[in-house]
């Protein structure tokens, strides 16, 4: 896997819309599934709160909020399949429950977040620091620790851009999937950013015409991801 491998944007976008072709099914079958999911999940909660019951409510909320996250990651592996032109199903969606891998993945999240969590904070200070103090230096103090603290959040955020797919596809440690994540976006931060943005992009063009345009787009933001993986890995 060389480090010096450069991601082509635009040759990404164009691969990643041409797979949406033929898994579109496939995918809105999932997203229904998880909508359903949620649904439930959020009537149980409302129900627990009705009977004014706080601990079974933050326990329910709690179960609920990994529920959904790996939900989202059962969605992500189905883009990462689909983005490595392996067979995808609907069933996929269950595949980050296994019981081990799931807490790999839940630990995985915890270690992004610790990763993340002193730039931040400088973040915060800087905020902190700009509506506290009406001092013009506290205010440029404040201004400089936000956007450097911003700065530094997008670039750890985009080197562990990675790690969640390779804990679904190669089941890792977490932090064994946050170094190789870290090898393979290391000359590559600002053209993930590059291909974020487009992505982006095209999500907001497809609301325009009444949202009909996500019944493409939707699905590609996932198997955008799984391309993505595929070329930085391959290359």
């Amino acid at each position: 896997m060389p480090t010096t491998y450069a991601l082509p944007i635009i040759e990404s976008v164009k691969l990643s819309w041409n797979k949406v072709y033929g898994a579109k099914g496939t995918f809105w079958i999932a997203f229904g599934i998880v909508i359903l999911t949620l649904i439930i999940l959020d009537l149980i909660q409302k129900g627990s709160m009705a009977m004014e019951l706080p601990l079974i409510t933050a326990l329910i909320a709690f179960i609920a909020a990994i529920v959904q996250t790996l939900l989202n990651l059962g969605l992500l592996y189905i883009g990462l399949q689909r983005g490595r032109d392996k067979s995808i199903h609907f069933t996929q969606l269950k595949y980050s429950f296994t019981p081990s891998l799931a807490l790999k993945l839940v630990i995985l999240i915890i270690l992004e977040y610790l990763i993340l969590l002193p730039a931040m904070i400088v973040v915060f200070i800087g905020i902190m620091l700009h509506q506290s103090n009406d001092h013009p230096l506290a205010h440029l103090a404040g201004n400089i620790l936000t956007l450097l603290g911003g700065i530094a959040t997008l670039y750890l955020a985009f080197r562990l851009y990675l790690s969640k797919g390779i804990v679904l596809l190669k089941q890792l440690n977490p932090w064994h999937a946050v170094k190789l994540s870290f090898k393979a976006t290391q000359h590559n931060v600002l053209r993930l950013i590059g291909f974020t943005l487009l992505s982006i992009l095209i999500l907001v063009i497809s609301m325009v015409p009444l949202g009909i345009g996500l019944i493409w787009s939707l699905p590609y933001l996932f198997i955008s991801y799984g391309v993505v993986y595929q070329k930085l890995f391959a290359g």
